[in-house]
């Protein structure tokens, strides 16, 4: 089966090296497209930087939902305000990559999507909610994999390749879950989540 992908971002170089690394994914043909061009949502998967010049990635992903509703879209941004990551799950995309991402990891995302399944970089995750009446941090599901990855006593560089991440998004995982159960290191983080997960 092949997967026509449609790239959309107003700097040639970075739609060449998105290409460049997309091609290594097997039945996959790439192109370099414009918003017009896109429009007509014959592409399995698109995407989709947020900055277009005359238009945004927002308004090309709220076209797409109307032409074509089944498509697959992956957001490719530097931006990572929190209210990005709110708004592109309200749109319903399937996954966001943050440019600040080693290629590779966009890779990944590219063929999980492919694959029918969600991936969104740390930045973009939607926390899941505690449980009711409970003080248990909100975690996201991938912070609860790597808690439970870390209580399992694997590095981080083993984590990372369990889970397919760079080196540092499991390190901004494990800081971040250090904040949020204010620890200061492993040790304490592993003791108070004891029976967390």
């Amino acid at each position: 089966m092949t997967h026509h992908i449609a790239i959309l971002d107003d700097h040639p170089i970075v739609a060449q090296g998105i290409a460049d690394v997309l091609h290594t994914i097997p039945g996959v043909k790439c192109r370099h497209t414009t918003p017009t061009d896109a429009a007509n949502g014959t592409f399995t998967l698109y995407i989709i930087d947020l900055e277009m010049g005359d238009t945004t990635g927002f308004e090309i992903i709220a076209s797409l939902r109307k032409t074509a509703p089944d498509c697959r879209i992956l957001v490719y941004t530097m931006h990572e305000e929190p209210w990005v990551g709110t708004k592109i799950h309200q749109m319903g995309v399937d996954g966001a990559v943050s440019k600040t991402e080693p290629l590779p990891i966009l890779r990944a995302a590219a063929q999980a999507v492919l694959n029918g399944q969600k991936y969104f970089s740390p930045a973009f995750e939607q926390p899941v909610a505690p449980p009711p009446g409970g003080s248990v941090p909100e975690l996201s599901t991938r912070e609860q994999e790597v808690l439970r990855l870390i209580t399992q006593g694997l590095t981080s560089e083993q984590i990372a390749a369990r889970m397919c991440l760079s080196h540092n998004t499991v390190q901004t995982y494990r800081r971040r879950l250090m904040g949020k159960f204010n620890v200061s290191n492993v040790a304490q983080l592993i003791y108070n989540t004891k029976g967390l997960i």
